[in-house]
Parts: structure tokens; C-alpha cells; sequence
């Protein structure tokens, strides 16, 4: 899987096609899995999914991940995982505690992953 086929499908699942973000009732923390089918960035690509895993980091996570095309080194795909993630919940946390639109907060922050990145924002080609 490449880089860009991941953020083509973050976009389609949160842009696209509208889902929220996956957050713990009550609370501002992020989950892997919602309760309603809801998804983190991460949560999307788990290959293997079990509940014990909202405890865990990206670092831990890694492995049920896939691997990502044209990547050498371990530490470049998790920064690329944990940046991702850090996108999600940036945006998750302000729709939650500020009361902020949850695309209005994830779509700049998104953009702004893609050209660190050197990825074409889906959303550009639309």
C-alpha cells in the first residue's frame, strides 16, 4: 500500500463520505473502533482488530498495520502512522471540547499532512 492509497481513503472516509470521527461517548478520548462502525485514521487500516488495542500506541499498532510501499525504515512509516493520527485527533478533539465542525478542523490539517508529504490532496482532484 502506498502512501497516497492511504490518504485517498482517510479522505473518502471522513471527506467523502461524511463519517465522524470515533470517540469514546462522554469523553475527548479517541478510539480505534467506535461502537457505530465509527473509525480513527489508524482504526481504518487495522489488519487485525481487538479491543485491547485502544490502550495502545501507534508504536504498538504497527504491526497490524500495513506496510507501506517504497518504506525502508520502520521509523518513516510509524512517524508517517503517528502523524496521521495526530490529524484525526487534533481535529476530533476541538469538534469535541470546542465545539468545532469536525471537517472544518480535519480538511486544513489534512491538506497540510499531504503537502508535508509530498501527496496529492484528493480533494484538489474533485
Amino acid at each position: 500500500m502506498t502512501k497516497q492509497d492511504v490518504l485517498d481513503r482517510v479522505f473518502e472516509w471522513f471527506v467523502a463520505e461524511g463519517n465522524p470521527p470515533s470517540m469514546r461517548k462522554g469523553t475527548s478520548q479517541c478510539l480505534l473502533h467506535g461502537a457505530n462502525g465509527e473509525r480513527c485514521a489508524v482504526g481504518l487500516f487495522l489488519t487485525d482488530y481487538k479491543e485491547v488495542f485502544e490502550c495502545d500506541t501507534v508504536d504498538v499498532l504497527l504491526p497490524y498495520l500495513p506496510k507501506l510501499d517504497g518504506e525502508r525504515h520502520k521509523k518513516s512509516s510509524l512517524d508517517f502512522w503517528k502523524r496521521l493520527q495526530e490529524v484525526h485527533d487534533a481535529a476530533a478533539h476541538n469538534f469535541l471540547q470546542l465545539d468545532k465542525n469536525f471537517l472544518d478542523e480535519f480538511v486544513p490539517r489534512l491538506r497540510t499532512f499531504s503537502k508535508r508529504r509530498k501527496l496529492i490532496y484528493p480533494g484538489d482532484q474533485r
